[in-house]
């Protein structure tokens, strides 16, 4: 039985275009990743795509991948793959001075191969929801398996879009680029709301070069609203 969680606080955090484009430009990363660290999250929820997507060339693993990093300072890193996209990069993330250590979001569809890759390297894993993962109740086991009081989601469009429909992103944190980008990959292009989602305007910080820091608290919905 999972442990009820404590209060957990979900912000979606994404560097983005003016026009709101997720790709197709050089993002600030350094200021992108200033407002992680700042936040201090128990957990950082990056999408399996989104991860894929910033590992240009993973190197070959060694004997000390294949065990827990013993860190005790850091986040851990939870990524959503119920398909098993992140086989043989999982490492890369896993050396990351920041990593504390990785925790895997699958399904119970998810390829048995994949999960026994898992348990070999001592990578912990969550299974929720049939062939996908079900975002808001693999939520709900991180926060009570690891205490989590903070998850910042960097994901991509689509777990980015879930998580503001299922009424669990508690702020919005974007690093706004001054560029428009014609770029299909938007942060948005997956919202399908039937109704208004009303945002209220916490900071907006200037942070040089063009660069915006807005952050909005995302006001929840009555149940039964989606």
């Amino acid at each position: 039985m999972t442990p009820a969680p404590r209060a957990m606080k979900v912000i979606l955090h994404n560097s983005v275009s003016l026009n709101g484009a997720l790709a197709g430009f050089d993002a600030d990363l350094g200021e992108h990743y200033r407002w992680v660290k700042a936040y201090k999250p128990d957990i950082i929820l990056v999408g399996s795509v989104t991860a894929k997507a910033a590992e240009t060339e993973a190197p070959s693993e060694e004997e000390s991948d294949f065990k827990k990093t013993g860190r005790t300072k850091g986040f851990i890193w939870a990524f959503v793959d119920s398909g098993g996209v992140l086989r043989g990069l999982l490492h890369f993330y896993r050396r990351f001075e920041l990593c504390r250590d990785i925790v895997v979001l699958a399904a119970r569809k998810t390829p048995r191969s994949y999960l026994d890759y898992l348990k070999k390297r001592d990578y912990d894993f969550i299974i929720a929801g049939e062939r996908k993962v079900d975002l808001p109740k693999a939520l709900r086991m991180l926060a009570g398996r690891y205490k989590a009081r903070t998850i910042l989601a960097d994901t991509g469009a689509v777990s980015g879009s879930l998580l503001l429909r299922s009424n669990l992103v508690d702020e919005l944190s974007l690093v706004v680029h001054p560029i428009f980008v014609a770029s299909p990959v938007n942060l948005f292009a997956h919202l399908r709301l039937d109704n208004n989602l009303d945002l209220e305007l916490l900071r907006c910080h200037s942070a040089g070069g063009g660069l915006v820091h807005l952050v909005y608290k995302v006001k929840k919905r009555a149940k039964g609203k989606k």
